[in-house]
């Protein structure tokens, strides 16, 4: 597996994102093969973050906002990566421009991404609940093998910047 860090906030670890990447990616059973470049952004797109994904490649961008606290950081990573890992197996497809999604078979015209009802679309409920399952699963890890990691993931919220 291969993966690279652009503009990791300064509150947030390296060891810590190094090892919330490598557990996603053993509990998302995710190949080896598949690439990830991680971005942190200043700027807040809609979203705290998304992920692009490039089937011809096997990679992955992810887009994360980096004024967030280092649990909600590791949480969204989580989150995008849970996407990456629904592109890899083909429950959903994307169009070129994102006008539409295909999950699991079923076409959904996306024009309106910026409401409460997007977290109702099928892969935002699959990918929530994935982030959740990642992150309770991930602080049990962390508790005994890094008990000094753990205490970074305390729940909060978005950090002033």
């Amino acid at each position: 597996m291969y993966f690279d860090v652009y503009r990791r906030p300064r509150h947030l670890p390296d060891e810590l994102i190094t090892a919330a990447v490598l557990f996603a990616y053993d509990y998302l059973k995710l190949p080896a093969h598949i690439t990830t470049d991680i971005f942190f952004n200043n700027k807040r797109d809609p979203f705290l973050g998304f992920a692009l994904w490039n089937e011809e490649e096997q990679s992955a961008e992810i887009f994360i906002y980096q004024w967030q606290s280092t649990y909600q950081l590791i949480k969204t990573l989580f989150h995008e990566l849970a996407h990456i890992q629904q592109h890899w197996l083909e429950k959903l497809i994307c169009s070129e421009d994102f006008a539409i999604k295909e999950w699991l078979g079923v076409e959904y015209a996306f024009t309106d991404r910026v409401t409460e009802a997007y977290n109702d679309y099928p892969w935002e409920v699959d990918a929530i609940n994935l982030e959740r399952e990642l992150m309770a699963a991930f602080k049990e890890k962390l508790a005994i093998a890094y008990p000094n990691l753990l205490t970074y993931l305390s729940e909060s919220d978005i950090v002033d910047g």
